[in-house]
């Protein structure tokens, strides 16, 4: 059993061993991130399979890296290389026809507007790596977990191999204020998925979850944090909000046995304690 598919497997364990050097520098976050939450010793034992994806992404500060070894050049040693690799881009496959590419990016904030106007909105980081800059990357770098990916049976690694994931607090408000962004309806609806799972898997350890909301709300925008909370209170609000409905649709598509009933509680405690710790506390 993998845990995305074989083909992804092998470019996540590819691509983390190329950015091990960087360390909490390199923060693998979106989807692929929510499947290793299911192996971080505070999350249930059971869980649903997760979703599949395409995309292994890894999140950067903005500013270069010269003392680090060339990116580049690590990714191409493991067998990944720039797709397409005649014009500049942030992406990295296995070979062209892969659906499956390992994607550098970075927080737009702080760029310059001609950049941040731009699109895509490539940054370079290293003489030869660009990473695409995204609006609230910020928040996915504060305070990100580890997790040893010799600890996660389905990928079969066997020495030590350290990938950092976001704290599940920063994570859900990044999904929160992302979803004004989105287009795509399919990508919100994957994402309300998403901070539901997150809700099960760690519904047991809230307490230690409001220890990273602590280390959020210091170094977090303060306006940030107070639009995520909102957009989680109006989407998740009651069975028939649009959040709860979105997840149900992901999870009955993904073939599981759900209802709104069932994905409102585990929502409600969380988003209930993410007010207490980034909104109440800052007004005490």
């Amino acid at each position: 059993m993998a845990l995305i598919s074989p083909a992804f497997d092998e470019l996540l364990v590819r691509g983390t061993r190329a950015l091990e050097p960087f360390g909490v520098h390199a923060v693998l976050i979106g989807g692929c991130a929510n499947a290793l939450y299911r192996h971080h010793p505070l999350s249930v034992s059971s869980a649903p399979r997760p979703l599949l994806t395409s995309d292994a992404d890894f999140a950067t500060p903005a500013g270069q890296f010269p003392d680090r070894p060339s990116l580049r050049t690590r990714l191409e040693a493991e067998g990944l290389h720039l797709a397409p690799p005649d014009r500049p881009t942030n992406k990295y496959k296995l070979h062209a026809e892969a659906i499956e590419s390992l994607e550098v990016l970075c927080p737009m904030a702080g760029l310059s507007r001609e950049l941040r106007n731009s699109s895509p909105a490539l940054v370079p980081i290293q003489d030869d790596v660009t990473a695409e800059a995204l609006d609230y990357l910020d928040l996915l770098l504060i305070e990100p977990w580890c997790i040893d990916l010799s600890m996660v049976p389905e990928l079969g690694v066997r020495d030590s191999l350290a990938v950092h994931i976001p704290n599940p607090v920063a994570y859900v408000l990044q999904k929160a204020l992302v979803r004004t962004k989105r287009r795509e309806r399919e990508k919100r609806a994957k994402d309300a998925y998403y901070i539901y799972e997150v809700a099960v898997l760690f519904r047991r350890s809230l307490d230690r979850l409001g220890k990273d909301a602590a280390a959020v709300r210091a170094k977090a925008v303060p306006k940030w944090l107070q639009r995520a909370v909102a957009v989680l209170e109006t989407i998740f609000r009651d069975a028939n909000a649009e959040g709860i409905q979105e997840a149900e649709r992901v999870a009955v598509d993904s073939g599981q046995d759900i209802s709104p009933q069932m994905i409102l509680p585990p929502v409600s405690r969380l988003v209930a304690m993410l007010r207490n710790e980034l909104i109440e506390r800052t007004n005490q």
